[in-house]
């Protein structure tokens, strides 16, 4: 091969070398070149499900008192939005109606299985009161041949120690100024959710401020690989014969 020939075989093979080492260490660089990666934003939380109202349920054949205790409690503002006259008037102990939806047939069965406030009767009534997401309930039992109501707030492993009977004047009146009262003493499920705690002062970033770009490691990631570059193609295609090819590259400082 001839001298000629041989110089323009040796750049042809510089000038391959040189742009796939180009193209490999570009692509390893790549993900500096663009601009900096903003983190994900964290996965909003589901709002918490608020509980609001109380709803009366008859126990042990009180089913002849316990509407008109409904009446008082409805007709104020205890009353739950979660509660229609369907559900309230089988809770409050009348039986399902012929052709009744479901979910009123196996209300009426799972009143009618509360009993004594054993274990499994509390579980029943928890489970009332979360699935009405209720403040509590009030219940109604015949105690001596007299109607009386106790509560059991949402939370609460018990009835509330309190007991409750009708006026013969006001009727049950005095319950529900009692339990418009309680609210602010027995919090609602949901009513107050957690507020995020903040970063110690001095720590704390204004919305919207960035640091500048010499401050990213991506920034000198780049400059660094664009300097590499640089200079694997001048050293590459440079050749010290006259009639070889000369490259002249700045390179970024």
């Amino acid at each position: 091969m001839s001298p000629p020939a041989s110089r323009a075989a040796l750049a042809t093979l510089r000038h391959g070398s040189g742009f796939s080492l180009v193209a490999a260490t570009l692509a390893l660089a790549s993900p500096a070149i663009g601009a900096e990666p903003s983190p994900s934003p964290p996965a909003a939380a589901a709002p918490a499900k608020r509980s609001l109202g109380f709803a009366v349920l008859a126990l042990g054949g009180s089913g002849d008192s316990a509407w008109g205790l409904a009446q008082a409690v409805y007709g104020s503002s205890l009353r739950p939005p979660t509660i229609d006259e369907a559900h309230a008037r089988v809770l409050a102990g009348e039986p399902a109606p012929l052709g009744a939806p479901k979910d009123l047939v196996e209300l009426a069965e799972t009143r009618d299985a509360i009993g004594a406030m054993d274990g499994p009767s509390r579980r029943l009534l928890r489970s009332i009161v979360a699935s009405y997401a209720l403040e509590g309930l009030v219940t109604l039992r015949i105690e001596e041949g007299v109607p009386v109501a106790r509560v059991m707030f949402a939370g609460a492993d018990e009835l509330d120690a309190a007991a409750y009977r009708a006026d013969p004047d006001a009727g049950w009146s005095s319950l529900v100024r009692s339990l418009e009262r309680a609210r602010a003493t027995h919090m609602p499920v949901g009513a107050a959710p957690a507020q995020p705690v903040g970063a110690p002062r001095g720590e704390r970033k204004r919305e919207g401020e960035k640091a500048p770009f010499y401050a990213s490691g991506w920034f000198w990631g780049a400059l660094g690989a664009a300097t590499f570059v640089g200079g694997a193609i001048y050293f590459l295609t440079r050749d010290g014969e006259s009639g070889g090819i000369q490259v002249a590259m700045k390179v970024p400082r």
